[in-house]
Parts: C-alpha cells; sequence; structure tokens
C-alpha cells in the first residue's frame, strides 16, 4: 500500500531524554519533540474484497484509524487522477462504512484502486490508498468416491431461492430437478453430484439468475484423485521371464506413471487410453511389493496406487562339468570346471563318487576346483549346484577321470639357430629316443597347434615346414610370419617339451618403393623427396630379420624420354628390411623423364617417372668482401646457392676501377696488379657449363698500402721503486737503446745487453714518477712503461697478555703516513680487557699515519664476581569501583564493588572483580527504588593504567538476584564492554557465570589473525590487536569494541567513509568466522567512541577495515564444507512471515556473483530450508544472502542483512 502523506506536527515542548549509549558518561538528544498534537498515523478496512456480481451498494467493509490523542475521525476520498484514485468515483462511505455504487464485473474489472483521507478532531490528516478486489465464490468436487468432496454442493447465494430463474453452465441451462434442487426454506440451492460427476475436469463458471436483474455466480474445481490401479502378468513369474505391469487411472489423464518396487523404481510408462505399462525381467526371486504413482497432470491430481505383490519363482538350472586334463598322470594337478547360468551365484560343490573333493565360487557362471591328489585309476566326477534366491540347484552329468601312473619328465629341445627363417626347413632336436618319438601327439608353435603337414618326426627331431601346405587356411602363416616363441612337443605320458624357437624373414624375393622420388628444382639439386625401399620375401614380409635385414640396395639412373645421372650415396645397407636414401640427387644429360631403378641382387624394382630438371647458369655468388694488401687484395665469397643443374668451373673477381680480374676455383681468389692508395671495390661471377652467371653485389671499398715500419716492444720495469733505491732494472727488445726519466728529467741512455738494462747512479724519493722508452734498430720508438717511487713501509706488531688473545693481522707491513688495519683485543671467558702497553684503552684499534715500526701488548684482568638481582615477588593491590544503577542520565552509585589486581613476576597484571551476593542484592535494592532495571560494572577509567587481563566472576546467586527484578548488566573495561540482556541473565539458571577480556600480545596469533582478516575480506585492514573476550554464557550479548580516537579522521567526508568501512571480524575457536557490520556508537558530543555487535557465543573480537564494495551486513563463514546436495536449515528466534520467504529475499550466489538455483520454502515450524536445484559444484564457495526483506510474522524485519559463506567437499 502506498502511502499518501504528511503530518503536520505542532512542537509546544522540547523534551531533553538523556541516556547512556556506552561505558563513558555522556548524554545525547535521543528525541526533540513530545506533548504534540500528534494526528492519524494509519488507516485500516476490515474487509478489502467485494464478491463478484454483488449488488450496488452491498457493504465492502468498515474503517477505523489508529490516533493517539484523538478519537473523532472524518472519512473522505482524496480527490485526483493517479493510479491510487483511479475508482474513487465508483465507491461511497457513509460514516464509517465504505460501499460500492455498481455490479462488479469478475470477466471485465478484476480490482479497484481507491484513496481514502482521515481526518482527527485537530484537524490532522492521514492519507492511504487501498486495492479492493473482486472475487468469486468456489467450491470444490472430486470424483473419486472415497473422497471427502464426493458429495452435493450445497451454496447460500444470499438471494431467495424463490427469486431464482435458472442456473447456466455457459450457455446450457441446467434442470432444476435432475441437476440441481432449491431448499424449501428457500436458503440453500444443492448442486447434484450426478449432474457434477458428468462433467470434464477444471473449472465449471455457473451462472445464478434472479430476478430482478440479479446475478451471482460460482466456481466449481472438479477433480478425479480415484488412485491408479496396477496388475501385472504373468503372476506368479519365473526369474528372468519378463513381466508387464499395467496401471489403470481415470481416462482423461495425461502424462507418466512411475512404477515401483517397495522404494526402489522401476521404470515409467506413459499413459495411453487410461493405462500406462512397463516390462521387466531383472526382478530377482521372492516376492515384491508393487506400486504405481501417477503424478498428475493440469486437470487430474497424483495418486499412489495399492501395493500389489508379484511372486518371482526361482527358474531350473542346467550344471556341466569338465577336466583340464584327461587322463592325466598320478600327482598332476588338475582343474575341474562348472558351468551354470550366467546370472547364478553361490558355490558349487565338485564330488568324487559320494566323496566331496572341495567347492568352488562362482563368478561369471563358472566355478572351479584344482587337486593333484587323485589316485591312479577311474574317478567318478560330478559337480553338484546349490541354486540361490533366483535358480534351483541342479548335479551335472558324471564325468570319468583317468588318473595314469606318473609321467616322464619333458625331453630337452635344441632350437634350430642356422636355418631358422621361412625359407627352410627348421629342426627341433631332443636326441634318439623312439618311444618319445612314437608318442608325439602334436605340436605347437607360438601358441598356435600346428596341422600334421606343418611338421615332421624323425631321427630324434621335430622338422617344422614353413612352407607346407595346411588344410585350414588360417593356419597356413603360423610358420610363415617371422616371430619368437616356444615350440611345444606333447607326447603321451610325458610332461610338455618346449623350447623358444625364433624364425626369421627370408631372403629377399622383391623390393617395394614404399615412399616415390620426387626431383629437385633445376639440373643437379637433390631430390626433393628422397626415396625409401622395402624388402620383401617369398611370403611379403619385411626382411626385419633375417639374412637380408641388412643387404645393400643399389639405386641407378634410369632413361624415360631424357636421360640423365644419379649423384649422392647411390648404394644404401637396409636397416631392419628398409633402405632409406638420404642425399641422392638428379643432373640433366637430355630434358625429358626418367625413373630410379633399384637393385638388390636379382630381385629389382623400378621408381615411378619423374621429369628431369633442365641446367641453366649458377646464382649469383654472396657474402663478398675485400682484405687490402701491397698492391693487391684478397676477395672471400659464398658460392651461389644454386650451379643451374651444372657444376660450377671457376670463379672471376673483378676490380673497380680497372676491370683487373682474377680467377679461381673456390674463395679466396687474389687479385694483384693493384695500385697502392687506390680505392678498390669488387664483384664476383660463376660460370657452369652453361655459362656465366649474374655478378655479385660489390664488396666494401679497400685500398692498398704499402707496410708501415714496426714500433719497438715496451720495456718492463723490474720491481716496484723505493725510496732511497739507486738503480732501475727491466727487460727490452735486445741490442735497443733504453732511455730512463725520473719526474720527467732523462737519464743518459743505456744498451738492452741479452734483453737487460740498468740505469745507476740515481736518488730516489717517494712520489717521484718514472718513465721508460726503446728503441730497436730499424723500429719507431716503443710506447713508455710507468712506475711511481713507492715510500719506505714499517712493520706494526702487536701480542696479547695473560687471560686474552689478539683478533686481526699480526704483524703488518705498513706504508710510511698510512694505517693500518683493524686489530682487536678479546678477553677470555670470565675476563675483560684493560688496556694496550701504549696506553690506548679501547679493546679495538687502527694505527694512523705510521712513522715507525709498532709493537705493543694487550693487558686483560679476571673479572669481579657477578651481581645477581633478588627475584621478583608477584604483588596485589585491591580498589573500589562503583556498581551504578539508573536510566538514561539518571544514574546513581548503588554499592561499592571490590575489584583486585595481581601483578606477576613477569609483570603481567590481571584485574579481577567478584559480583557477590550482597553486592548484587544492593544493586536490585537501589535499582528498583529508582524504577531502573539495569545495572553496570565500570572499570573503563584506570588513568592509563589498565589491566593486561580483566576477569568478571558473576555467582548464580548474583544473577539471580538480578533475574529476579529482570535486570540487565554492563560489565565495561577499557577494552571493551559486555551488556547481558535480562533475558540472557534468566538462562542462566544455577550456573556461574564468568567473563575474561584480555588483549591478544601472541605475535603468531596475531599473524594468523591478518592471514584470516584477508581470507574473509581480501583489501581488509586490521584497526586494533584482537580481544581474547571468554565468556560461559548461554545467550545473546551486547559487545561494544572502543575506536582509538587517533585513528578517527577529522574532515567530514574520510569520517563517513572511515565510519562506513568499519566491522568486527570474529574468530571462533569452533571455526566459524564472521565478519558483522555492526552499530556504530557515539558519545553525548556527537563523537565516535565504539562499534557494537551481538554474539551468542565468544572467542576473538578484531575492530578491521573492509573494502566499499564489501558485503553491508553480517556474514558468516562455515566451517566445515558440505556435500553437494546440501540442504541449509535457518531458524529465527521468531516466526518467519512464510510470505517473505521467497527466492528474491532469500537467495544463492557464487564467489562471482552468479545465482544458483535453489528452492526456498517455510515450513510451520518455523525452519526455512534452502535446497539446490542441481547439486553444487566440488571445491567451489558460495553464499546464502537474507535480505532485510525478511520479516516476522508480526512485520519485524531484519536489524541487518545476513550472508553465510560455505564451501563444498
Amino acid at each position: 500500500m502506498e502511502k499518501c502523506l504528511k503530518n503536520v506536527v505542532r512542537i509546544i515542548t522540547i523534551l531533553f531524554i538523556l541516556t547512556t549509549l556506552n561505558w563513558k558518561p555522556g548524554v545525547i538528544i535521543s528525541k526533540v519533540y513530545a506533548a504534540a498534537s500528534q494526528g492519524p498515523t494509519d488507516i485500516s478496512l476490515i474487509n478489502a474484497s467485494i464478491e463478484d456480481k454483488a449488488s450496488i451498494n452491498d457493504i465492502i467493509g468498515a474503517l477505523s484509524a489508529t490516533d493517539t490523542d484523538s478519537t473523532t475521525f472524518t472519512y473522505s476520498f482524496v480527490a485526483g487522477n493517479g493510479t491510487n484514485y483511479a475508482d474513487n468515483e465508483k465507491f461511497t462511505i457513509s460514516g464509517t462504512t465504505l460501499r460500492i455504487k455498481e455490479v462488479p464485473d469478475y470477466s471485465v474489472k478484476k480490482s479497484y484502486s481507491i484513496c481514502i483521507r482521515v481526518t482527527d478532531g485537530h484537524g490532522l490528516t492521514y492519507d492511504k490508498a487501498f486495492t479492493i478486489s473482486v472475487v468469486r465464490r468456489t467450491a470444490n468436487f472430486d470424483k473419486y468416491a472415497n473422497s471427502s468432496d464426493y458429495k452435493d454442493i450445497q451454496v447460500n447465494m444470499g438471494v431467495s431461492g424463490d427469486m431464482l430463474s435458472n442456473i447456466t453452465n455457459e450457455s446450457l441451462v441446467l434442470n432444476p430437478v435432475s441437476q440441481y434442487t432449491v431448499s424449501e426454506d428457500k436458503q440453500i440451492i444443492t448442486i447434484k453430484k450426478e449432474y457434477l460427476l458428468g462433467l470434464s475436469n477444471g473449472v465449471a463458471s455457473l451462472t445464478f439468475n434472479f430476478s430482478g436483474s440479479i446475478q451471482k455466480t460460482l466456481d466449481i474445481i472438479i477433480d478425479d484423485t480415484t488412485p491408479a490401479a496396477v496388475t501385472s502378468s504373468p503372476n506368479p513369474s519365473i526369474y528372468g521371464q519378463s513381466i508387464t505391469f499395467t496401471a489403470t487411472v481415470p481416462g482423461g489423464a495425461t502424462g507418466i506413471v512411475t512404477f515401483k518396487d517397495g522404494t526402489v523404481t522401476l521404470g515409467t510408462g506413459t499413459i495411453s487410453g487410461g493405462t500406462a505399462t512397463f516390462s521387466t525381467s531383472a526382478l530377482t526371486g521372492g516376492a515384491h511389493t508393487i506400486t504405481a504413482v501417477y503424478g498428475g497432470d493440469a486437470n487430474y491430481s497424483g495418486s499412489i496406487s495399492s501395493a500389489f505383490t508379484q511372486v518371482v519363482n526361482t527358474a531350473a538350472s542346467t550344471t556341466t562339468l569338465g577336466s583340464s586334463a584327461n587322463p592325466s598322470f598320478y600327482g598332476q594337478s588338475v582343474t575341474f570346471t562348472a558351468t551354470v547360468p550366467g546370472g547364478a551365484t553361490g558355490t558349487v560343490t565338485f564330488k568324487d563318487g559320494s566323496t566331496t573333493l572341495g567347492t568352488g565360487t562362482l563368478s561369471s557362471g563358472t566355478a572351479t576346483f584344482s587337486i593333484s591328489a587323485l589316485a591312479v585309476g577311474s574317478h567318478s566326477i560330478t559337480a553338484v549346484y546349490g541354486g540361490d534366491a533366483n535358480y534351483n540347484g541342479s548335479t551335472s552329468s558324471a564325468l570319468t577321470q583317468v588318473v595314469n601312473n606318473t609321467v616322464k619328465p619333458a625331453k630337452t629341445l635344441t632350437s634350430d639357430t642356422i636355418y631358422n627363417d621361412v625359407d627352410h626347413y627348421i629342426d627341433i632336436i631332443f636326441g634318439a629316443d623312439s618311444d618319445f618319438e612314437g608318442k608325439i601327439t602334436g605340436v605347437s608353435f607360438n601358441g598356435n597347434a600346428l596341422e600334421a603337414s606343418q611338421y615332421g618326426v624323425s631321427s630324434g627331431k621335430v622338422t617344422l615346414k614353413p612352407s607346407a601346405a595346411t588344410t585350414d587356411s588360417s593356419k597356413q602363416s603360423y610358420l610363415r610370419t617371422p616371430a619368437a616363441g616356444n615350440v611345444v612337443i606333447t607326447a603321451t605320458g610325458y610332461d610338455d617339451s618346449i623350447v623358444l624357437q625364433t624364425i626369421n624373414a627370408g631372403e629377399v624375393a622383391s623390393l617395394v618403393v614404399s615412399r616415390q622420388p620426387a626431383a629437385g628444382i633445376t639440373s643437379g639439386d637433390e631430390f626433393a623427396t628422397q626415396p625409401i625401399v622395402t624388402l620383401k620375401d617369398q611370403y611379403d614380409n619385411t626382411c626385419s630379420t633375417g639374412v637380408s635385414s641388412t643387404v645393400n640396395v643399389v639405386a641407378s639412373a634410369k632413361s624415360g624420354t631424357g636421360t640423365w645421372t644419379i649423384g649422392g650415396t647411390a648404394t644404401k645397407a637396409a636397416l631392419a628390411g628398409t633402405a632409406t636414401f638420404t642425399d641422392l640427387t638428379c643432373s640433366l644429360t637430355a630434358a625429358g623423364n626418367g625413373a630410379i631403378h633399384f637393385a638388390s641382387g636379382t630381385p629389382a624394382v623400378d621408381s615411378n617417372t619423374f621429369t628431369i630438371p633442365a641446367a641453366t647458369v649458377p646464382g649469383s655468388p654472396t657474402g663478398v668482401s675485400a682484405t687490402a694488401g701491397d698492391g693487391q687484395a684478397t676477395v672471400s665469397f659464398t658460392g651461389p646457392a644454386s650451379d643451374g643443374g651444372s657444376g660450377i668451373t671457376v670463379y672471376t673477381v673483378t676490380s673497380n676501377p680497372g676491370n683487373i680480374t682474377g680467377t679461381g676455383s673456390a674463395s679466396p681468389i687474389t687479385v694483384s696488379g693493384l695500385s697502392n692508395g687506390t680505392a678498390y671495390t669488387f664483384t664476383v661471377t660463376a660460370t657452369n657449363g652453361v655459362g656465366a652467371g649474374a655478378a655479385s653485389s660489390a664488396s666494401s671499398s679497400v685500398t692498398p698500402t704499402a707496410p708501415a715500419p714496426l714500433q719497438t716492444a715496451a720495456p718492463v720495469i723490474t720491481g716496484t721503486p723505493t725510496a732511497g733505491d739507486t738503480s732501475i732494472s727491466g727487460t727490452a727488445e735486445a741490442g735497443s737503446s733504453v732511455i730512463l726519466s725520473v719526474g720527467g728529467v732523462a737519464k743518459p741512455a743505456v744498451t738492452a745487453v741479452g734483453g737487460i738494462w740498468t740505469v745507476s747512479g740515481l736518488t730516489l724519493t717517494a712520489g717521484q714518477s718514472i718513465s721508460v722508452t726503446a728503441q730497436a734498430s730499424g723500429k719507431t720508438i716503443s710506447s713508455a712503461a710507468t712506475a711511481t717511487v713507492a715510500p719506505p713501509t714499517y712493520t706494526l706488531t702487536y701480542t696479547a697478555g695473560p687471560y686474552g688473545t689478539i683478533s686481526g693481522i699480526s704483524p703488518q707491513n705498513v706504508a710510511r703516513g698510512k694505517e693500518g688495519s683493524t686489530i682487536t683485543a678479546v678477553p677470555n671467558p670470565g675476563c675483560h680487557f684493560v688496556n694496550w702497553s701504549d696506553s690506548v684503552s679501547t679493546a679495538a684499534r687502527i694505527d694512523r699515519k705510521v712513522q715507525n715500526d709498532i709493537t705493543v701488548t694487550a693487558y686483560f684482568a679476571i673479572d669481579p664476581p657477578p651481581y645477581i638481582p633478588p627475584t621478583p615477588q608477584p604483588t596485589t593491590e585491591t580498589r573500589q569501583v562503583p556498581v551504578v544503577v539508573g536510566n538514561g542520565n539518571q544514574q546513581s552509585t548503588a554499592v561499592q564493588t571490590t575489584i583486585t589486581r595481581t601483578t606477576d613476576t613477569q609483570g603481567v597484571k590481571t584485574d579481577t572483580v567478584k559480583f557477590d551476593e550482597n553486592t548484587a542484592a544492593e544493586a536490585v535494592k537501589k535499582a528498583s527504588e529508582a524504577k531502573s532495571t539495569k545495572a553496570a560494572i565500570d572499570i573503563s577509567n584506570t588513568s592509563g593504567k589498565s589491566a593486561d587481563k580483566t576477569e568478571f566472576q558473576l555467582p548464580a546467586v548474583s544473577m539471580g538476584e538480578l533475574a529476579k527484578q529482570n535486570m540487565s548488566l554492563s560489565l565495561k573495561t577499557e577494552k571493551a564492554a559486555l551488556e547481558i540482556p535480562a533475558v540472557t541473565i534468566k538462562k542462566l539458571g544455577e550456573q556461574d557465570a564468568g567473563v575474561k577480556i584480555s588483549e591478544e600480545k601472541d605475535g603468531s596469533k596475531i599473524e594468523n589473525n591478518k592471514a584470516l582478516v584477508l581470507k574473509l575480506a581480501s583489501g581488509a585492514q586490521i584497526v586494533a590487536a584482537p580481544l581474547n573476550i571468554e565468556a560461559n554464557i548461554t545467550g545473546r550479548v551486547k559487545i561494544t569494541i572502543p575506536i582509538d580516537s587517533s585513528k578517527i579522521p577529522t574532515s567530514k567526508e574520510e569520517l563517513d567513509k572511515f565510519l562506513s568501512s568499519l566491522a568486527v571480524m570474529v574468530h571462533h575457536s569452533d571455526g566459524e568466522d564472521v565478519v558483522d557490520k555492526g552499530t556504530i556508537i557515539y558519545d553525548e558530543k556527537g563523537n565516535v567512541v565504539g562499534i557494537s555487535i551481538y554474539v551468542n557465543k565468544f572467542s576473538s573480537f578484531t575492530l578491521i577495515e573492509i573494502p566499499k564494495d564489501y558485503f553491508n551486513g553480517k556474514t558468516t563463514v562455515m566451517p566445515d564444507k558440505v556435500d553437494e546436495n546440501k540442504e541449509w536449515h535457518l531458524k529465527f528466534t521468531k516466526a518467519a512471515d512464510p510470505s517473505t520467504v521467497t527466492s528474491d529475499n532469500i537467495y544463492v550466489t557464487d564467489l562471482k556473483g552468479n545465482k544458483v538455483d535453489v528452492k526456498v520454502s517455510c515450513d510451520s515450524d518455523n525452519i526455512i530450508k534452502v535446497s539446490p536445484v542441481n547439486p553444487y559444484k566440488s571445491g567451489e564457495t558460495y553464499y546464502i544472502y537474507i535480505t532485510k526483506k525478511v520479516t516476522s510474522k508480526y512485520k519485524e524485519p531484519l536489524t541487518e542483512a545476513l550472508r553465510y559463506e560455505f564451501t563444498v567437499k
């Protein structure tokens, strides 16, 4: 309903109401208006519908208004042309009664829109829009005789029956005798069931026509819930026999019928002509309870047939028996195999006469039993199958098992390694033994039994005959196919004799070109496709083994319409019977086509013909470069990519300018006769039998020059010249003249005799520069060798006295004026450094600007006994804190209670507050006097000396005192505050309660918390350290966490942004995690002081900032992974309004925000069920959203939207 307006409020008095919103005392203005004429706040209409065909001036319903300070009301229509005013003129208001001014017709108009104004005794108004629905009378009739709706329909239409003219169903007029009657008092009209039975399922719309043009309507909903009936044929049946079930439904019904065996669905049948059938032969033996389930259609309700018993009798079975070796020999293992119908289960008992040998378990219709203990002689063996739920038992015919004396050992066979191919007879040698030869009954190779023609027995051997013909063509290949397999000789009275025999391919009998050649682009090129030739023996086996597997295949040119020559490697050895050519070339002799002839001894084959490519002039050389010399140049190049099909005979190099040439058969080529000082470039041409090709690109320019004179090698100074030295020596080219300069002043030249030179008579000082050059005869002067005269060096020596050592380099050699490296005096354990012998007092030293040798010693001493501080002891102190009672700003101290602070040896401070019975009783007494239902213990004011841990002890007797007066209790600390509502206190009963509050100090847990925060809300940040709150309280508790004022922005824009991003993350020990946006709390001056949330269990609480796009409500992460078909059951503390439990208000999404199809329902037990239409995806995460549009049955909305996160297994 749309509200149209507007209250006018006259401010008479401003009343300030003071209340405390958090644990810091303060005042807040919660309302600014009071003692005013409030005006109407709502209009109610007892009924908002009118019956179809109602009379003019019929009453809709009575109007009433809600107003706190008036009892006099006037109702009128609001003038206007909007949607909510469209039908005002069709209604009248008499006092508080709303009436209609026309006859409503449901077929024309199904609802009316009006807007009504109420005016109270103060002249204040309130407007409200209404929708008046047009409704039709309805009744139900069921054609099923056992239904409660299988009866006449009686109606009172509100008009005397003697005014009834007729009743029509569309254009048909009902018979007033056989189809309806009117009661004697003319009030009740009866529609007879005999008439209704003849109507089709659906809605029959009857119109009652009365005199005076009065009409009334009645919609009769006709259904047929007659249950389906089921029969079968045959019944009883035999296991494996096909059974047909037939379900009978009402004649007009459509759809399918599901046939069930107990709870197991057998299948479905489509309804046709009132019946549906389903056939099966899969029912097991025994009695089966069969039902037919009809799902209904648009006109017929679904139904379930009565249970029907189908009896399936067991089927007959037959058992056959076989033996793995008959006759057998004493001690030989014999396996008996019994075969029964394929679906039979159970065991088979094997008997020797009347003696049971053993049993075998059936698998896929067979059971086996093996025995090696049968005595010599004949045995009558039977197999007895005991039957199962589906098959009767049966006994096999007797099998006579003959057991002879012990068999002779197998013969030692020797395979044939010489004539072991398909071209030869293959001899298997066992040695002369006429008894064995006479008892040979069969020979097999590679698991295949040979025909008698394929082998012969004589002179101590069995000869395999690959060339022999067989009567069974499928066996012809047994000895003609290369293979390695066992030859098994079977002889009566002997164990099988076995030997491994390899049969190779025969000699090459034919060649096959398995890859045809394709010529190159021009004459002389390699074939674009190189040929492959396969060698075959007389049975078309590839000669991959045997004597021909590696024979040579020779390729030669074969003329066609043209002639050519072949190049490359023309003879190729086969590898495993295949010759692969890789570098054959084709050179033109006469244009046309040709082929390659391949031969391997006598066998030969020709390739397909191909076109012989023509020869051309060669291409241009590339990569031409030149190197100048004295009157000549050496030119290098790369030959052309193509020689044109004719071998290149000569390369010609030509200069520019001068056209001076040089020739050669390959790179490089030298061109002589060039002028020094002239720049030249060079080109190269290639010539073959056809002619010269195009010239190459020119080389870069080079200029020939005469050689320059050589430079003398640089001399070498031996050692480092040092201040005070009188000579310097070194090496140079033998016989060269050496000049040494000191500080730029040259000394007389000396000669390097034998490559050694020395300059004497010098007086060197530190820092002077030394330069030496040399010049040999016929060469230019060398480059200079240089050095700097080094200063003299001094020795620094460091030693350690008793009780210590030296760390660093000692002795050190240091140049004059330079510094040494760090040296450190290290005392032994229990000792300490005193000083150095030169009075240096630091253990580490660096001697700088050294002018002489230094020798010093480090002195150490033994430490005095250590100081042992006294062991710290825990301390205890107490102080009084107030228990406050009152409402709003009218608060007072009811009583003082004691807080005990304990500081342990680690400095950890714990405050303990016990709210004992006397304190509680006094607080309740004061609260009663002040007419208050609130008490608070406030220890938040600690003047910067807050405890690390705080514990509140709340005995059951104390909490019972509060429960008697329906009081709540607040516990306030600097770290957090808890408000325990009266309803929660009452739930405690006889249970002592306790609350512990502490800040998390464990670094690893804080880091884990940070990781969890990021997991729950990507991009979130922790604002304050986590708080651990423990409480053994069952029920709803309000927790307020303070916000550090230093972190609150000063600008309003930033403050709003900061506050909107705040939330509390709750990490419960049972694995459930919650992100709650909570409620921001302000003090009396409007300053932000904290954020409040409600919980019913306790663990870790962390104040966090979350991204602006995070869910603006309360998110709970379910701790356990769920099944893919998980159905969630949600229950609120108050019953939900089922009309608000919809898929729009409660829905499921995946992580990307895509909605998932779910079914949402609300049962009568106040449980909301959310289940997937299709299974959730394995491993995926989903959210259940519950919006604030879900209300209680009293229309109370949720205080915040809820979200539940869960992950599928």
